[in-house]
């Protein structure tokens, strides 16, 4: 029995290896190696022929910068994989040590955590650091290796780079591509990186790079992804908006690379697979949704992934000290990029362990003589169950080691574990239709619809999509029941958890709880799997077939190609079609002319307000962080996100940047504002989208508050001040809550003479006037219309607006002017 075990499994073995390649291939890949220096080298003659000047300077920032980053990380993991080089990942080492240098970058970066040491200081000390390291390793006989073998995997990885920089193409510059708002977090926190150390806690509040305020909760979560990108940032001497994109579409390269090391490391499947695996990858258009749309963390972790799952599981197999030490290296170094993917990582890892746990107990079993008791039985678990324990609490520890606050970025997600449990309370954020379709997972279907909103993007007819499903379902479960039994743990163990996190979201998604977004993130975890999964499946159908009689082999030999290259071309054409359709305004946060307006920084000293006034989504907070001024204040409060609105400007607003032409005229005109009115304003500046208006009205001090959704109600009594110097407004309640203490104060321009005041109340009320001299006087407020009060100001002057009874009231507009009028008492319906 044990001998027929034996066979069955040697030829299953046998079937995942399949035939040699085509003598073409095969020649290419025992050619000279002065042959792919010099075809490289002849494509960038040919291309700089070609290519027209803007896209050939393109070009060049693209690949230089991608080189740097590459070899920024082998820099630092150069030494770094030699200390930690493990038995089991020897043959695939080379193409670990990107990986692992980012992880020692953040290991090493992460130590002056509470420390006020940005990336633009902390980069040379991480240099010399690793200088060293390279040095010690280099006389200990290490040498950077890359052998042919290898070099396979860069053909996945240079597909997925075209795809990811292709939207630059498309727009001809250097820009963020995305229609989120989330670049601009991972951005404005980049730009902290780089003047601030990696925070374990958030800063206080006022925070400059403006839009810091708003994150202030993120501060103290995870840290990785804005550390490199500020690192980065700080080598090319560039802001992180230029970097970002370029920087996603190297982490997108790096997810075909792990696939591949993934398949010839921990499945042991040969280089063809593998190369079949990596290719399907760096086209599928569920990926690229997080590539182009700003899934930074996502991105990072999902690139990272394959990477860490291989090498937890040859060190929970093999159990060297090095090789604990670099799983836990690498678990953390997930943690700090994205920790809900450690989530689904330490279920799957822990049901493989239980199966290597199992097949262990069997062979002890085996070697004990009849009859075998229950003790027996235990005395055999015990000691692999140890050595497993021990292996796994070794990695914890050497997580915990080796990248400092592991834990405390890990924590501070627990709440992520909340919403895969579903005991998220908040309101789905997604409908069920917008949920990856299974073709969108393999790649038949775009999946971009749903993202970027490019309804004209062609897909294929649902009956035919249908099909082609259906054949790859069928190719995946045979290739499940085909393949070796460790195989079948890992794939089994994998579709267990993912499909069960899908599940469970899509249940509480469908009771109105939960977060579709959320959803998408786990389905893009699965793709990469489900593609080897493929991939194995058709290899294994390939070989099985080839025991059938000639004409009807070739013929499904022929018709599974034909069938796998049509996939292969579709998926290659949805993603295409996604990228090359970002453009000038579409797809792209930040166009040319947004680019441009921090021109206006020469012209206006740097603490005077800006009043920003734009309507786009994220155009108006795009804004702000390229302006990067202190002062930056905005007309209308953010449903989402905290914005500083005008009436906290400690100073008279006197510019204003206007979105135009296609936002100017979409404003709803409040009382007495300059902004809309030639003869109140000028025209300082323009760059075609936008307008620097100044305002040349005679206004000296002034809170607008009229908004129908921005209004500001009183307390039960609300003070306004007039000194020599200044205005003061107290009992203010915003969006039903009390600013921080109840008060706004401005300074005035110049001396005072007239005072307007906009009130509206529910219920009857009165204004008490006291003047300079102590005279004072009672003014009604009439029930339901909107009352416009004007006051000379001849000296310190005090006004109290009171609630006669229950009932909301208003204060729509405070507005000091500089030139004198009567005082009356105007109601307006």
């Amino acid at each position: 029995m044990i001998h027929k075990q034996q066979s069955n499994a040697s030829s299953v073995s046998q079937a995942s290896q399949p035939e040699q390649p085509p003598a073409l291939l095969r020649w290419v890949l025992t050619a000279p190696r002065w042959l792919l220096p010099t075809v490289l080298l002849m494509v960038v003659i040919i291309g700089a022929l070609l290519l027209p000047r803007p896209l050939l300077l393109l070009t060049g920032q693209i690949v230089g910068m991608l080189a740097v980053m590459l070899g920024v990380l082998c820099y630092a993991g150069f030494g770094v994989t030699w200390l930690l080089r493990s038995p089991r990942l020897l043959p695939m080492l080379p193409l670990f040590t990107p990986v692992i240098g980012m992880g020692a970058l953040l290991a090493v970066g992460y130590l002056p955590g509470y420390l006020p040491i940005g990336t633009n200081v902390l980069l040379w000390p991480l240099l010399l650091f690793f200088t060293v390291v390279n040095i010690w390793a280099w006389q200990q006989g290490a040498r950077p290796r890359m052998k042919q073998r290898h070099w396979l995997a860069l053909i996945p990885a240079a597909v997925a780079l075209v795809l990811g920089v292709l939207p630059l193409y498309q727009v001809g510059y250097l820009t963020t591509v995305g229609g989120s708002i989330d670049a601009i977090f991972y951005l404005v926190r980049s730009e902290y990186r780089q003047i601030s150390g990696v925070m374990t806690t958030a800063p206080a509040a006022p925070l400059v790079p403006p839009f810091l305020d708003h994150i202030r909760g993120q501060m103290n979560l995870r840290e990785g992804d804005t550390f490199l990108l500020a690192l980065y940032s700080s080598i090319f001497g560039m802001r992180p908006h230029y970097v970002f994109s370029v920087m996603m579409a190297g982490w997108f390269a790096l997810t075909a690379v792990g696939v591949f090391v993934l398949v010839r490391s921990e499945l042991r499947l040969n280089q063809w697979v593998a190369l079949g695996a990596g290719l399907l990858v760096s086209v599928q258009s569920v990926i690229h949704t997080s590539v182009a749309n700003n899934g930074f963390s996502q991105n990072a972790g999902l690139a990272i992934w394959p990477f860490v799952i291989t090498a937890v599981l040859a060190a929970v197999r093999a159990g060297t000290r090095r090789g604990i030490i670099l799983a836990g290296l690498l678990i953390a170094t997930l943690v700090a990029l994205y920790p809900p993917y450690l989530v689904y990582l330490v279920p799957v890892v822990s049901i493989i362990t239980l199966g290597e746990l199992y097949a262990r107990w069997r062979q002890r079993i085996r070697r004990v003589p009849a009859p075998i008791t229950a003790a027996h039985q235990l005395q055999a678990l015990q000691e692999p169950l140890l050595v497993l324990m021990r292996r796994g609490f070794g990695m914890i520890a050497a997580a915990l080691l080796t990248i400092p606050f592991t834990w405390i970025h890990f924590m501070h997600h627990m709440n992520l574990v909340d919403r895969i449990t579903g005991r998220d309370v908040m309101k789905a954020r997604g409908d069920i239709s917008d949920f990856p379709h299974p073709g969108e997972l393999i790649g038949i279907i775009n999946h971009v619809e749903a993202v970027y909103h490019f309804w004209d993007l062609p897909q294929l007819p649902l009956h035919l999509a249908t099909v082609l499903l259906t054949i790859a379902g069928i190719i995946m479960v045979y290739g499940l029941f085909r393949m070796r039994a460790r195989q079948r743990t890992f794939f089994t163990a994998l579709i267990l958890v993912l499909s069960a996190g899908m599940f469970h979201l899509r249940f509480w998604l469908r009771q109105g709880q939960g977060d579709a977004y959320l959803y998408f993130k786990v389905a893009s975890l699965a793709v990469p799997f489900l593609v080897v999964l493929l991939i194995v499946g058709c290899f294994l159908l390939l070989h099985d077939i080839r025991t059938l009689q000639p004409r009807l082999r070739r013929t499904l030999q022929g018709a599974l190609v034909l069938w796998l290259v049509g996939i292969f071309g579709i998926a290659t054409a949805h993603t295409w079609n996604t990228a090359a359709s970002f453009g000038e305004g579409r797809g792209v946060i930040a166009t040319q002319n947004q680019l441009t307006i921090d021109e206006i920084n020469r012209l206006l000293p740097p603490d005077e307000p800006l009043l920003i006034l734009d309507k786009t989504t994220p155009g108006a907070m795009w804004t702000g962080y390229i302006l990067d001024r202190p002062n930056v204040y905005y007309r209308q409060q953010s449903p989402d996100y905290w914005t500083p609105t005008q009436v906290y400007s400690p100073d008279l607003i006197k510019y204003a940047l206007v979105a135009y032409p296609q936002h100017y005229w979409e404003w709803d005109e409040l009382p007495g504002e300059p902004w809309f009115l030639d003869r109140r304003m000028d025209e300082v500046w323009s760059n075609g989208d936008y307008r620097l208006l100044r305002r040349t009205d005679a206004t000296v001090a002034e809170f607008p508050m009229l908004l129908d959704w921005m209004h500001f109600e009183l307390t039960q009594k609300v003070t306004i001040t007039i000194t020599e110097e200044n205005i003061t407004v107290h009992g203010m309640m915003h969006n039903g809550r009390e600013t921080p203490d109840g008060t706004f104060e401005q300074r005035f321009a110049r001396r005072p003479e007239q005072l307007k005041l906009l009130t509206a109340a529910e219920q009857p009320g009165h204004l008490l006037v006291t003047y300079a001299d102590g005279r004072q006087e009672a003014l009604p407020l009439i029930p339901n219309e909107l009352q416009t009060f004007n006051f000379d100001v001849n000296g310190p002057m005090t006004m109290e607006l009171v609630k006669e009874t229950a009932g909301m009231m208003w204060l729509s507009d405070v507005r000091v002017l500089g030139e004198p009028t009567p005082a009356t008492a105007e109601h307006t319906r």
